[in-house]
């Protein structure tokens, strides 16, 4: 199902649907949002970005919603039958941390593989303290692991870094005696 409030332009030859301004796009649970979504029927893949308005500031930019997560990004490919996407500059609340990165890539199990990453509890678009992840991998509502990390705060790396990161991501809270798990 979509629809857009501006204009939708079906492109006969190649199967493709263009949708501007307010465009949504809905496929079972998922749910796309975006200023330009361009939708290839043959392939089930959209992509979606924001555009610029009268003053040239980018407007619309792409918001993903589904079962498991909301994202905002800058641009994002995604393929609605195997579930999986290319996303670029994405950010995304997972139970009161956020997550930023410039390249990610979401499987079809729901993980999301970041590239150049920050994980911070700072809600601002730009967030004043952080852990900097060089790449990690996201699992929602379970953890996220990274490879190399660093602490960042007010845009000054400190000279601590860790070989690698573990941030539970949970919504359960536990009480008493915990049993080490892998």
């Amino acid at each position: 199902v979509y629809s857009a409030l501006d204009s939708v332009i079906f492109g006969r030859t190649n199967k493709k649907v263009f949708l501007y301004k307010g465009a949504k796009v809905t496929y079972g649970t998922m749910e796309l949002e975006a200023d330009y979504i361009e939708f290839d029927m043959s392939t089930n893949i959209v992509f979606a970005k924001g555009m610029p308005d009268s003053t040239g500031k980018i407007v619309g930019n792409p918001l993903f919603k589904d079962d498991i997560q909301n994202l905002e990004a800058k641009q994002l490919r995604y393929n609605f039958k195997t579930k999986r996407g290319y996303i670029e500059a994405v950010r995304t609340e997972q139970d009161g941390g956020y997550l930023h990165a410039e390249k990610t890539k979401k499987d079809e199990y729901g993980h999301i593989h970041i590239k150049d990453g920050k994980y911070t509890t700072c809600d601002a678009e730009h967030p004043h303290f952080y852990v900097a992840l060089s790449k990690a991998v996201s699992i929602p509502g379970e953890k996220i692991i990274s490879g190399p990390a660093y602490i960042v705060f007010a845009d000054i790396p400190l000279p601590i870094g860790l070989p690698f990161g573990f941030f539970p991501n949970t919504t359960t809270s536990t009480s008493g005696l915990l049993i080490p798990q892998y």
